[in-house]
C-alpha cells in the first residue's frame, strides 16, 4: 500500500511496532502507539516522550503508574482521556501490558489519516526510533510492523489483520517475511498430447527472496525460482489431461511455500474446456412432432466411459443456439433437452434426467438440423432430420445405435414403442454394432392402428451394403419387395409399414422375410430368414 514513509537505523532495544492512527468510526479517543522492548534489560521510560511531524518541537512527555518496561514487554501509549476500563481496547490488551499515556488529550498534534510521522525520543533528548506513514488504511485496523527488531527492511510496516490491531501484544502480521501469491492463471488448449499450456502469476508479497512449487491438481507442474519483494513472475508449465475427463473441467492451481504466512491466496481454479470426440456425447432421439399440448425434446446419450459436464455445451438448429446449464452426465446415461418444465408429458417415465432450456430452439415439423457443440464449439454431432421419412404426432426418431452415424437415413427409425417414444431410457430400437445380427420389432405387428411399423434392425459385417428385403408366404411364394437399395452402411434399420407397392394392407397371419446383403466392394454375401406374424 505504501504505507511507510520513514525508516530509521536506530534499532533498539526500544522500538515502536504499532500505531492505530485511524480508529474505528465507534472509538473515540482511541489512537494508540505501542512500544516493545527488545532488549536484555528493563528499560525505564522516566522522562521519555513521543512526539508527531506537526509537534515535533514540543514532545509530549509519557505518563504512567508504572514506566518499568521489562524485556520482551509490550507498552500501549494512549491519549489522556482514553477509558482504560471500558474503551475500545479494554478486553484486548494483556493483563501483562504496561499503560502509558501522553499528557494531553492528543498523541502529538492528533496523528493524521493521510500521513504522519512519529519519533521516540528518550530521557536524554534522543530519537531512539521513528516511522512513519503517507497514506490512509481502512479505519479501525492499525499499522502493525512484520520483523520489530529490522528498521530497514522495505514494506516492514502493515495494515493489522484484526480490527482494532493488537495492542499490548504480538502484531498480527507477525511472520509475513515469507508470503507468495498466485494472482492469474491462463491456458491455450494443444492438441498432442492432449492438454494444455498454461502460465501462472506468482508475486513475491512478502519481506524476503522466496520461492516454491505449483501443483496441478495434485500433480507438480513446475517450480517457483527465487523471487525478489514485489517481483512479479509468469511461471509457464504443461498440464496434460488425465483419462476419464470430457467437458469443462474445473482445475486448481496450487502454490506450494515452505513457511508462507499467508495461504489464502494460494489457489486458484480455472474451468478448461476438454476437447470431445465425434459422438462421445451423441443425439440419440428426437421429439419434432410432439402431441398438442407438449413440448418439442432431442435426447442426448453418453457414449463415453466417463463422466461429462454438460456446461458450456451447446444444441443449435439451423438459426438459433441454446447454452447448456452445469450438469453431469453420467457414463451411459441420457439426459432430455426441452423448454417446457410444467411436466406431465404423456408416457415419460416419472425419473428421467431431463434438463429445461428456456430458449431451447424450436424444431421445424418439415425437416431441421440439430447440432451439438462441445465447450470448445467443436462439432460433436449434427443431424439434419429433414433428410429422413418424417414422423407423425406423437412418434419420435430414435437412434439405431449412439455411435451410428447421425446423417445417415439407415441410423433412424420412427419410434415403434407403444409409448410413442422413450424418452430418458434405452431406445426400442437398438442395435449392438459389435456383432451381426437381424431383428424385426415389434413382432407380431398389430395391424389395427395407422402407426403400425415394423422395424428391420441389421448389422452386417460389411462397411457398406447392396440390400434386399423380400415377404415370402408359407408357401414359399414371393409376394413383394420391401426395399431394394444401395450401397448403404453395413448396419441400419429399415422400416415397413405392412402394405404393398400399391399401398394395399397385408392380411393377418405368418409370413417369411428375406435378408440379403451384399458387400458393395466384393460379392461376399450375408443372407438371413426371419418369421413375421401379423395380428389384428
Amino acid at each position: 500500500m505504501g504505507l511507510l514513509l520513514a525508516a530509521s537505523s536506530l534499532c533498539g532495544p526500544m522500538v515502536i511496532s504499532e500505531v492505530m492512527f485511524h480508529p474505528h468510526e465507534d472509538s473515540e479517543d482511541a489512537e494508540f502507539v505501542e512500544l516493545v522492548n527488545l532488549g536484555d534489560t528493563v528499560i525505564d521510560l522516566t522522562g521519555w516522550s513521543l512526539a508527531d511531524l506537526y509537534a515535533y518541537h514540543k514532545p509530549d512527555p509519557i505518563r504512567g503508574d508504572r514506566l518499568l518496561l521489562e524485556p520482551g514487554a509490550y507498552g500501549v501509549i494512549f491519549e489522556t482521556d482514553y477509558d482504560t476500563t471500558d474503551g475500545s481496547y479494554h478486553e484486548l490488551i494483556p493483563g501483562n501490558a504496561l499503560i502509558l499515556f501522553v499528557d494531553d488529550n492528543q498523541i502529538g498534534n492528533g496523528l493524521g489519516n493521510a500521513g504522519d510521522t512519529l519519533f521516540l525520543i528518550n530521557a536524554l533528548g534522543d530519537t531512539v526510533d521513528m516511522m512513519g506513514w503517507e497514506q490512509d488504511i481502512v479505519p479501525g485496523y492499525s499499522l502493525e510492523k512484520v520483523v520489530p527488531d529490522d528498521c530497514t527492511l522495505p514494506g516492514n510496516w502493515r495494515s493489522s489483520i484484526s480490527l482494532h490491531g493488537t495492542p499490548g501484544g504480538l502484531n498480527s502480521v507477525a511472520g509475513q517475511v515469507t508470503d507468495l501469491g498466485l494472482d492469474a492463471l491462463d491456458w491455450q488448449a494443444v492438441p498432442a498430447p492432449r492438454g494444455f499450456a498454461m502460465t501462472a502469476t506468482v508475486t513475491n508479497y512478502g519481506l524476503a527472496k522466496a520461492g516454491g512449487q505449483l501443483l496441478a491438481g495434485d500433480t507438480a507442474a513446475a517450480d517457483v525460482p527465487s523471487l525478489s519483494v514485489g517481483e512479479s513472475r509468469v511461471i509457464p508449465f504443461d498440464w496434460e489431461v488425465p483419462g476419464g475427463i470430457l467437458g469443462l473441467y474445473p482445475l486448481t492451481i496450487r502454490l506450494t511455500v515452505a513457511d508462507d504466512y499467508d495461504t489464502s491466496n494460494n489457489s486458484l481454479q480455472i474451468e478448461v474446456p476438454i476437447a470431445a470426440s465425434d459422438l462421445s456425447v451423441a443425439v440419440n432421439e428426437i421429439m419434432y412432432t410432439p402431441l398438442t399440448g407438449e413440448p418439442e425434446w432431442v435426447e442426448l446419450v453418453n457414449t463415453t466411459t466417463s463422466e461429462v459436464n454438460l456446461k458450456d455445451w451447446h444444441i443449435c438448429d439451423q438459426s438459433n443456439s441454446t447454452g447448456l446449464p452445469e450438469q453431469t452426465l453420467l457414463s451411459g446415461g441420457y439426459v432430455v433437452i426441452t423448454s417446457d418444465s410444467t411436466g406431465g408429458i404423456g408416457g415419460w417415465l416419472p425419473d428421467i434426467f431431463v434438463i429445461f432450456v428456456p430458449d431451447f430452439p424450436a424444431l421445424n415439423n418439415t425437416g431441421d438440423q440439430i447440432v451439438l457443440l462441445d465447450p470448445n464449439a467443436v462439432v460433436i454431432d449434427q443431424v439434419d432430420y429433414g433428410l429422413f421419412a418424417l414422423t407423425s404426432a406423437g412418434r419420435s426418431l430414435e437412434k439405431v445405435s449412439p455411435t451410428a452415424p447421425s446423417q445417415e437415413a439407415t441410423s433412424w427409425v420412427i419410434s415403434p414403442a407403444p409409448q410413442g417414444h422413450t424418452a430418458g431410457g434405452r431406445n426400442s430400437v437398438l442395435l449392438d454394432l459389435h456383432k451381426t445380427e437381424l431383428t424385426l420389432e415389434p413382432n407380431p405387428l398389430r395391424l389395427n392402428t395407422p402407426e403400425s411399423i415394423l422395424a428391420i434392425n441389421y448389422v452386417t459385417h460389411f462397411p457398406a451394403i447392396n440390400l434386399l428385403v423380400e415377404i415370402y408366404d408359407l408357401a414359399g411364394r414371393r409376394l413383394g419387395t420391401i426395399f431394394n437399395e444401395g450401397p448403404i452402411p453395413g448396419a441400419g434399420v429399415v422400416t415397413w409399414d405392412a402394405r404393398s407397392v400399391d399401398q394395399v394392407r397385408y392380411r393377418t397371419g405368418q409370413y417369411v422375410l428375406l435378408f440379403r446383403a451384399r458387400d458393395a466392394g466384393s460379392d461376399q454375401r450375408w443372407e438371413r430368414v426371419e418369421r413375421l406374424i401379423l395380428v389384428n
